[in-house]
């Protein structure tokens, strides 16, 4: 039987990035036809993508109007700035399960309850999983997992004819994360705000981090190109797999 309401889903969406993308999607989506409708989770109005309620909640929401889900946007997660000596146990068990859990707790429900042929998952990751950098072993390893998850999630759903691609950006200027890893990064590293922007924007042909509204434009752009390639072929954008680098030649 045929849906009749199509559900986009956007993590971590009350700040940054992820609220950029939540209302452009309903800008450009919800508010142009009617069948369509987007919805944000996030820690801050009690939702923990890393929680077992989620498959109830993700079920639920599928089973509304006889729904099905368009789009995940895996976006929700936590930084971490620490050396390894210093992490508590506490601090590692939070940021694997949501950066890492989290990302695959929020797919795996939404792919056995509501993600049908045609359907995409786009995941925002971090350069950071393939830079190594001082004090944030856990962060990177985590962005690094997801980056494979990426890979092995289009690998293994193709058959089903769903598209995955992830986003590797660098720092994004203006967001509560990058505000957060900033002051940390100064505190542990015991730099000046002049030397750690020194050492990071020399390394970009462009000197300078990345606006919110770039990095949300870009997932946005090929978000559309992939969608119509679905629409006009009925088969997968050869984007699928793919995690693009968008951090000014880091990486």
């Amino acid at each position: 039987m045929e849906t009749d309401k199509k559900i986009i889903i956007v993590t971590g969406h009350s700040t940054g990035l992820g609220k950029y993308i939540y209302d452009r999607f309903r800008i450009e989506e919800e508010n142009r036809f009617t069948n369509i409708k987007v919805c944000g989770f996030d820690l801050k109005e009690g939702i923990d993508v890393s929680s077992k309620k989620l498959e109830q909640k993700i079920k639920a929401l599928s089973k509304q109007e006889n729904s099905n889900i368009k789009v995940l946007v895996n976006n929700a997660a936590v930084e971490h700035i620490q050396w390894i000596e210093n992490t508590s146990y506490e601090e590692a068990v939070k940021i694997i399960n949501y950066n890492l859990l989290g990302y695959f707790w929020t797919a795996r429900n939404v792919i056995k309850y509501g993600m049908g042929e045609g359907g995409i998952i786009l995941n925002i990751v971090s350069i950071a999983g393939k830079s190594p950098m001082r004090a944030s072993c856990l962060y990177n390893v985590t962005k690094a997992a997801q980056i494979m998850m990426t890979k092995q999630m289009a690998r293994e759903l193709a058959d089903k004819k769903l598209s995955v691609i992830g986003f590797a950006f660098g720092k994004i200027q203006g967001t509560e994360m990058t505000r957060r890893i900033e002051a940390k990064i100064l505190r542990v590293r015991n730099w000046t705000k002049t030397e750690a922007d020194k050492y990071q924007y020399s390394l970009i042909p462009a000197a300078r981090a990345l606006s919110i509204e770039e990095a949300g434009d870009f997932v946005f752009c090929i978000y559309n190109y992939v969608s119509k390639w679905i629409i006009q072929t009925g088969g997968l954008s050869y984007l699928t797999g793919s995690v693009i680098d968008c951090a000014g030649g880091l990486g």
